[in-house]
């Protein structure tokens, strides 16, 4: 079953704006060093069932979120002023690279973990609350 609230809407399109090339982009600097048959699975979503997510997970990708948040309002309004493809696209890749920090800076997941967590939260109704909750304190504060 598939829960949509307009909190899951907000949070996908945050979570996936710039982080899946991000998270690919992060995980082909890892996989350099590996051989072909790792590659693969290098660039794969870690499987995390939305009822294992931690207290302490949700409270790093609270973190992770609004420092994602902050990346994507900062860029999004860059990029769509450019008005060459070359351009654009040299923004996202900045974007993609200072998702991946903000992640990183924010707490001690990756962005393959934040990822996996948000699309966890994306069917699930409990975890994608106990994320609103966070979401909604850290806003307060």
């Amino acid at each position: 079953m598939t829960f949509k609230t307009p909190f899951i809407g907000a949070l996908s399109a945050v979570v996936l704006a710039f982080a899946t090339p991000a998270f690919a982009q992060d995980a082909d600097a890892s996989s350099d060093a590996e051989t072909a048959n790792t590659d693969t699975a290098a660039t794969e979503l870690p499987q995390i069932a939305a009822e294992d997510v931690t207290d302490e997970q949700v409270d790093g990708f609270v973190a992770a979120f609004v420092a994602v948040s902050q990346v994507r309002a900062e860029y999004l309004p860059k990029i769509s002023e450019q008005e060459s493809e070359e351009a654009r696209q040299a923004l996202v890749e900045e974007a993609n690279a200072a998702v991946v920090e903000a992640v990183g800076d924010a707490t001690d997941m990756d962005a393959k973990t934040y990822v996996a967590i948000g699309k966890a939260a994306e069917t699930d109704k409990e975890l994608s609350d106990r994320i609103a909750k966070g979401i909604e304190a850290a806003q307060a504060e």
